[in-house]
């Protein structure tokens, strides 16, 4: 908690549990999102490994091979440091649907309708990836 809201979600996993890229990220990211939450970070960490995220971001913002290495993780203090957790809260940007979707486990060949949701554009920007417009 900083300022009386919370700015960083942190889950706790045994030694023996992955902590980069398995479902538990797409855990800690869904408490990050709840809507009693919101929190623009969230971190996990094993004992052995402390990797924080982003919400808008897919890759890692810190890996610490070592949380009880305060030199490594005061390198990583920048990203840790509850105003600059917040600094990052106020960019001026939408986030990533995209990223949104992936990160929240919604299997590849899901079909995802937004009903009453009207787009301006759609543009073919690769073989597999289209962008979306919409006024609302």
């Amino acid at each position: 908690m900083y300022d009386d809201r919370p700015i960083l979600i942190i889950d706790a996993k045994m030694p023996s549990e992955e902590i980069i890229r398995s479902p538990h990220v797409e855990q800690a990211y869904s408490y990050a999102i709840h809507p009693e939450v919101r929190c623009d970070h969230y971190a996990l960490c094993n004992g052995r490994m402390l990797v924080l995220f982003a919400v808008r971001e897919f890759e890692p913002v810190l890996v610490s091979s070592d949380p009880r290495d305060r030199q490594e993780l005061g390198a990583g203090s920048k990203f840790l440091a509850p105003e600059n957790l917040v600094d990052l809260a106020k960019r001026d940007f939408q986030p990533d649907f995209g990223l949104v979707v992936m990160k929240s486990g919604l299997k590849a060949d899901s079909e995802v309708v937004f009903p009453g949701c009207p787009l301006q554009l759609i543009a073919k920007i690769g073989d597999d990836l289209f962008s979306a417009f919409s006024d609302l």
